[in-house]
């Protein structure tokens, strides 16, 4: 889905979906008003029968996803004539995860991600972030590898967006990593991440911190930060006066 903005602008916004059992458009109204092109890509394009996940892979899905995600929004940054680093991917959760593989794959010029799913071979941690079980968690990446859940395949899940990463090329996104206070996702999945782009000289990558502790409570605080962060790229700015900001490479 596409909306154009009431003024005309250079800037180009794609939006990622978190996993959900239902596919629906996400923070349409938390950044209405914002002065650039949106772009809304809905999930729903895999072949597992509950929820229709591909997480925007190919994978082993008879429809190439990813591929078609790449083509859609080059497309748009080409009929819009938006310059590449003017686009800005973001997403929550798996939609997080969504947004920094898409976002590098492309070479966005920002990512906006919300407590991003790094390390997709994590099951439990799928699990215990959506609604899901652990049974049909299994069968979406089973339905994406075409293999049954293993520790090759968990091990593949997991390197899926570092390998995309390590066939980025430099100037990388700038990148910023919203986080609450949840020491079990930040240990699991956000810090192994922070630690492997600092060790492959990865720069512009920034964690914000929020003032909640459950990942459930995202969808509270992650609309009012995404909008303000989303205003101060599109004025020029890269949002380093906020105070809780750790800084990790430079703007």
């Amino acid at each position: 889905m596409y909306l154009a903005p009431a003024e005309p602008s250079d800037k180009l916004i794609v939006c990622f979906q978190a996993l959900q059992r239902v596919p629906i458009y996400n923070y349409i109204q938390a950044i209405d008003g914002v002065h650039a092109h949106r772009l809304y890509i809905k999930e729903g394009y895999g072949s597992d029968e509950l929820t229709h996940a591909s997480l925007y892979l190919n994978g082993n899905n008879p429809i190439p996803v990813a591929d078609l995600v790449q083509e859609l929004i080059e497309k748009y940054v080409q009929s819009l004539k938006i310059p590449q680093e003017n686009t800005i991917f973001f997403g929550c959760s798996q939609g997080g995860f969504a947004a920094l593989y898409h976002g590098y794959k492309y070479g966005a010029g920002h990512i906006i991600a919300g407590e991003p799913t790094i390390f997709l071979g994590k099951y439990e941690e799928l699990v215990r972030i959506t609604s899901l079980s652990l049974e049909n968690v299994s069968k979406i990446f089973q339905s994406i590898s075409g293999q049954a859940p293993s520790n090759k395949i968990k091990e593949y899940a997991n390197n899926i967006l570092f390998d995309v990463i390590k066939e980025s090329t430099a100037p990388y996104p700038k990148v910023r990593i919203y986080m609450g206070s949840n020491i079990q996702h930040n240990q699991e999945q956000l810090e192994p991440f922070i630690q492997w782009v600092e060790a492959n000289n990865i720069t512009s990558v920034f964690l914000d911190k929020g003032g909640f502790n459950a990942h459930r409570e995202l969808a509270k605080y992650f609309p009012l930060y995404l909008k303000d962060t989303l205003d101060k790229i599109i004025n020029g700015e890269l949002y380093n006066d906020h105070p809780q900001t750790i800084f990790l490479g430079n703007p």
